[in-house]
């Protein structure tokens, strides 16, 4: 398949250095107690490519975001942490004044096959309940973290002077920004596509497409402004099932210290 800059959103995160299948890399630097957080997700998970393209299926987006919001304040709930914002989210912000482009499928009548889905560039969606000053300060917090998205480990203790405008609108000890990138791969399309290249090539190889979810994520610490945990995990499952998001959240959020 023809490589394009649309790409961007995938090619960004494969690249990612430890990138290790199934096996989160966290680091942490805590030192003092944080209890208090409020907690930013933006997900972004493709269904399919038409051409060049990929296709973002905007509710399916919309959903998930909702529900790993809920799983990701109960896991740190479990932990002790008290969590005053949760429900902030948005889909592809991280991809905000980038030359990323996706195809939308706008509502859950569409079908994924229609190829006349209107092209936009992200960020897709953003909460109405984030206001205009937050959404400014967030937008300046997620362009200062996006330079570490090809090394997390590298973030760790590093300044986001950005973080401090957040504090404005918040009583927090600390802001939890995740990125949710993922892709979504159907059985049949997924088998159809070996079974293709497998024709192709004589039975030498078969590539099948399968389903990932990567989650990146960077704890700051509201009052020094550093970046105090970082997690990164890669996992070739589907976030499709609520069941399916719950075993990657509980995963992902295993090693981050109980809240003191």
């Amino acid at each position: 398949m023809r490589r394009t800059e649309n790409i961007f959103l995938i090619c960004l995160f494969l690249c990612i250095n430890g990138c290790v299948r199934d096996s989160p890399i966290q680091i942490m630097s805590f030192q003092k107690p944080i209890k208090k957080v409020d907690i930013f997700c933006d997900v972004f998970v493709t269904h399919d490519v038409k051409g060049s393209i990929d296709i973002v299926n905007l509710p399916f987006n919309i959903d998930r975001s909702k529900i790993i919001l809920k799983q990701v304040s109960n896991k740190l709930f479990s932990k002790g942490y008290q969590i005053l914002k949760e429900n902030v989210f948005s889909v592809g912000l991280l991809y905000k004044g980038t030359s990323t482009a996706v195809r939308v499928i706008k509502t859950k009548k569409d079908k994924v096959s229609v190829e006349n889905h209107p092209i936009e560039n992200p960020p897709l969606f953003i909460n109405n309940k984030l206001k205009y000053d937050e959404r400014k300060h967030l937008d300046q917090v997620v362009n200062n973290l996006r330079v570490y998205l090809g090394n997390p480990g590298r973030a760790l203790n590093k300044n986001i002077p950005s973080s401090s405008l957040l504090k404005k609108t918040s009583e927090s000890d600390s802001f939890l920004i995740l990125f949710v990138l993922g892709r979504e791969v159907s059985t049949s399309k997924s088998i159809g596509q070996g079974i293709l290249t497998g024709i192709l090539t004589l039975g030498m190889v078969s590539v099948y497409q399968v389903p990932f979810t990567r989650i990146t994520g960077f704890l700051i610490d509201a009052e020094s402004e550093k970046i105090i945990w970082v997690g990164n995990q890669y996992r070739e499952v589907s976030i499709r099932s609520e069941r399916g998001t719950e075993k990657v959240i509980d995963k992902f959020f295993r090693a981050l210290p109980d809240s003191i």
